[in-house]
């Protein structure tokens, strides 16, 4: 069964003329001739929405309705001239308005909602700086009596730290090791080993030995063992003080 043919329905007469009215125009092609002035798209030189003048006798509204006011058009009224004339209504009292005392109170341009909001936000920022600058002062003299109760307060003696070097010699790229916090010492072991002097070294004795001790403000020679007991004792020799005139006290 063979398949029907689709007909294309007749072009309508209304639509035919808006062809290409919403496709943007092509890009410049080769062959065609170039001009300094853009090419101005079709869809753009027509006329446009436009409005007239709105003024408030154009604004009719229907009858029985509220009229706008006329504050709301610019053209209607002057919104910086002067209604009140001070110097003439005002000539025999005290000076009222612009440069007196009383002129936020008077003046019929001073009591404005935008005014309003600048006094609420000066009022607020006057109150948060009150309260930032009263916390600060709190905190300065809590920071101040601590200190204080601190500075008078006894403490103990801080222990020395001999673990803290403060002179840190350079690095020495030569050396086969680091050893610069020890370099002194090697360089003075070196020097009394060449000068063959060598220093007496203490070691703890291994077997039983006399040690000199004082008791009670008597001198005494005691025998103690390596573990620290003591094995015996004796009286210690007088101790001879020689003076410079060769007799001995």
């Amino acid at each position: 069964m063979a398949k029907e043919k689709i007909v294309a329905p007749e072009e309508n007469q209304g639509t035919k003329k808006l062809l290409g009215t919403f496709t943007a125009p092509p890009p410049l092609c080769l062959g065609e001739p170039y001009v300094t002035k853009s090419p101005k798209d079709a869809r753009s030189t027509g006329k446009q929405l436009q409005g007239g003048p709105l003024r408030h006798e154009n604004s009719k509204v229907n009858p029985g309705t509220f009229e706008p006011p006329k504050l709301l058009w610019s053209e209607s009224h002057d919104k910086f001239a002067d209604g009140i004339r001070y110097k003439d209504l005002y000539a025999d009292k005290k000076k009222f308005g612009f440069l007196s005392s009383d002129f936020p109170r008077r003046d019929e341009f001073s009591n404005t909602t935008r005014t309003e909001q600048l006094r609420e936000v000066l009022k607020k920022e006057t109150r948060m700086l009150k309260e930032v600058t009263s916390k600060a002062m709190a905190r300065d003299t809590a920071r101040q009596t601590a200190e204080h109760i601190l500075s008078s307060t006894p403490e103990w003696k801080k222990p020395p730290l001999y673990d803290v070097v403060y002179r840190i010699p350079e690095a020495s790229l030569k050396l086969a090791r680091d050893d610069r916090q020890a370099g002194l010492w090697y360089r003075e072991e070196r020097k009394n080993a060449e000068k063959g002097t060598e220093h007496p070294k203490d070691h703890r004795p291994d077997g039983p030995t006399w040690v000199s001790i004082s008791l009670n403000g008597k001198a005494l020679n005691v025998l103690v063992d390596g573990s620290g007991r003591v094995l015996g004792r004796k009286d210690a020799d007088p101790v001879v003080r020689s003076n410079n005139s060769g007799l001995d006290e």
